[in-house]
């Protein structure tokens, strides 16, 4: 691989891998944030509480998640099979199933949410069943995210350098994971001291 072909790589490689851990922790975080609120009391506060939610985050999430979709296909056509290139793949994909099924199965009722007068024109009974619905769909969104990380990472994890790689990101990173498979003897030796 050419050296601006590798550089092209390696910031492709490090957006898709940042965006996608973006991704999944705000995912993960939106879960974890709905239970440990009290249960709003009206449908009003509910629909409030969404709209906020889906004001702060997933109206900027589209945008990360295109950035990621097209970083973990340019790894993979960019990329040689040392790196996990089908991997790449499956996470490029994993993200574009994510957006289309945001874009195709969760924006309608978004956009009917957001209307300010969603409550007098539809009912309650129509509102509460698509927020129930959203949220569903949420969880299929939130899967396809951890999914695409998860395939980005082990395309990492099984990355063999070889020895004519210079500095780039795949050949840091394997010096990295290199590192902390040489010192966990240790460190769990001095786990085994301290407890």
């Amino acid at each position: 691989m050419s050296h601006s072909k590798q550089i092209i790589c390696d910031l492709a490689a490090y957006s898709a891998i940042n965006c996608s851990a973006y991704l999944m922790v705000t995912s993960m975080n939106n879960i974890h944030v709905r239970f440990q609120r009290n249960p709003p009391m009206g449908i009003q506060e509910r629909l409030d509480r969404w709209r906020e939610d889906y004001t702060l985050n997933h109206k900027k999430q589209k945008w990360i998640t295109v950035i990621e979709m097209a970083s973990g296909f340019v790894v993979f056509i960019l990329s040689d099979g040392r790196h996990s290139h089908r991997l790449w793949l499956a996470g490029a994909l994993s993200c574009t199933a994510g957006l289309l099924w945001t874009e195709l199965s969760m924006r309608p009722d978004s956009h009917q949410l957001m209307a300010n007068d969603v409550l007098t024109d539809r009912g309650e009974d129509w509102v509460k069943e698509r927020l129930d619905k959203w949220y569903i769909h949420d969880i299929v969104k939130i899967t396809t995210s951890c999914l695409a990380f998860n395939f980005m990472l082990a395309a990492l994890w099984k990355f063999k350098p070889s020895s004519n790689d210079g500095f780039s990101f795949f050949a840091l990173w394997d010096r990295t994971i290199r590192c902390f498979e040489a010192i966990a003897p240790y460190l769990t030796a001095l786990k085994a001291m301290v407890l």
